[in-house]
């Protein structure tokens, strides 16, 4: 009998389940081998400490609990839809980044020069445009600087 078999066999061997010659077949490869020989020596001492161990019961309720907790549980949710979801939005993404990559550096693209003289005026001043909200606003700012220093003066004075 050789080694890979004997480990096959050694459980069963070390629990007296395997028949006479096969027994007999395990044993004497036992006595032959020292590799297997400490194998059966390190399954037995396990099969001590587990002996050892004291059976654990459930208490009487246990399965009760189990079920209500597993009823009581929220379903598991897929996060599947989501990742196609995702993956969508990753792919139309980049798509749209590509596509506009490609618009703005083929040779036909719209120039400055192609534009409307007033078109050219908008591009000229779109730093002004948007902050006009600002521009409009400016007197209001003022105001509020000089409502500022009044009342700084009047904390001073009292």
């Amino acid at each position: 009998m050789n080694c890979t078999k004997t480990k096959k066999d050694l459980v069963a061997y070390l629990d007296g389940e395997l028949a006479d010659g096969r027994a007999t077949a395990v044993r004497d490869h036992l006595e032959r081998c020292p590799a297997c020989r400490l194998e059966a020596e390190r399954l037995s001492a396990s099969g001590a400490i587990l002996d050892e161990i004291a059976d654990i019961e459930p208490s009487s309720d246990f399965l009760e609990k189990v079920i209500a907790g597993a009823k009581s549980s929220p379903a598991p949710v897929s996060n599947h839809g989501l990742l196609i979801v995702r993956r969508f939005a990753a792919v139309a993404a980049a798509l749209i980044i590509i596509a506009v990559t490609f618009w703005l550096a083929w040779p036909g693209a719209t120039t400055s020069e192609q534009l409307s003289p007033e078109e050219q005026e908008i591009v000229k001043n779109m730093e002004v445009l948007e902050n006009m909200e600002l521009l409009e606003n400016m007197d209001l700012l003022t105001d509020l600087e000089l409502l500022l220093k009044y009342e700084e003066e009047d904390f001073e004075s009292s």
